[in-house]
């Protein structure tokens, strides 16, 4: 005879303030009916459905600016929550990234420094110092990250990876590292790729970014998905 199902609370997305999830991490138990539902890969389709059906609950309608709330419980943030950051470091970052621009036109176009200081912010005049701003707004996203899976760990839930190869216009070759868990997940950046990538150096890589944001490869993660080009 099977055992019985534990289920326990989980703070991922809102969706989990309504239900509570099993250890195994492939069902969820409704708080107000008690029905159990399949959740397995980490798909919460199946939940929302259930709530606006069930219980005319329709959490995909909520505002972003409550979706995107920071909670000491460790919601998970929308993009939307990065991209309406008006600070100086997060634009100077999605204005990099996003769109192209160099540190460099920062401190030279009147064209672009102008509007910016219309909005009160106090551009660097070097490119140095623009650059800064843009690893400073980095340092906070990791931090931020680090500090969620940290919770998150510290529930005893454990996580996946998906792992795909990426080369450059430079022809420079990268690994780009996901993290998922129940309900959410987190790009954890590129890493650079240099040399022959078998499989123990790519073992490396993931092994050496996961201890920069406090997972350990070899006890925490339970399962990989890769499209990388590994010898």
């Amino acid at each position: 005879m099977a055992g019985k199902v534990m289920f326990q609370e989980f703070a991922g997305s809102k969706i989990w303030n309504h239900f509570k999830c099993s250890v195994c991490g492939k069902l969820a138990e409704c708080n107000s009916c008690k029905k159990v539902l399949k959740c397995e890969g980490g798909s919460t389709k199946g939940l929302h459905n259930h709530l606006k059906s069930q219980h005319q609950i329709d959490l995909l309608k909520r505002s972003n600016i409550e979706e995107s709330a920071i909670s000491h419980t460790c919601a998970v943030r929308k993009l939307d929550y990065y991209m309406n950051d008006a600070s100086l470091p997060a634009v100077l970052a999605r204005m990099t990234a996003c769109d192209g621009l160099s540190f460099n036109i920062f401190t030279t176009s009147m064209d672009l420094r102008k509007p910016l200081a219309a909005l009160g912010l106090s551009l660097p005049r070097s490119v140095v110092g623009i650059r800064d701003q843009v690893l400073k707004y980095g340092q906070q996203l990791s931090q931020d990250i680090t500090r969620n899976l940290s919770i998150i760990k510290s529930k005893g839930q454990y996580f996946s990876l998906t792992l795909d190869e990426w080369t450059s216009l430079q022809n420079k070759r990268y690994l780009n590292i996901n993290i998922h868990g129940i309900g959410f997940f987190w790009n954890l950046g590129l890493v650079r790729i240099k040399g022959r990538f078998s499989s123990e150096a790519c073992s490396k890589i993931i092994s050496l970014k996961l201890k920069e944001f406090g997972i350990e490869f070899e006890t925490d993660v339970i399962s990989i998905t890769t499209q990388t080009g590994v010898q």
